[in-house]
């Protein structure tokens, strides 16, 4: 048996980070979709949700400034 395989995409708010988060999820790849402020994760949900990955992308807040929450 295989595990599933697993990307870490940061800045997954808009632009190419969102579009990567997307990509991946519809490859079959668990994806966890980072960004700084997970308020603004709408046009990501709105994203997966046409491309029928919702189930395979997981949003989390990350700041790679912020060493404690790092």
């Amino acid at each position: 048996m295989t595990s599933p395989k697993t990307v870490l995409i940061t800045g997954t708010s808009s632009g190419i980070g969102l579009a990567a988060a997307i990509g991946t999820a519809q490859a079959g790849w668990t994806t966890i979709a980072t960004m700084r402020d997970t308020s603004k994760a709408t046009a990501l949900l709105e994203a997966a949700a046409k491309a029928d990955v919702v189930d395979r992308i997981q949003v989390k807040r990350l700041d790679v400034t912020d060493s404690a929450g790092i």
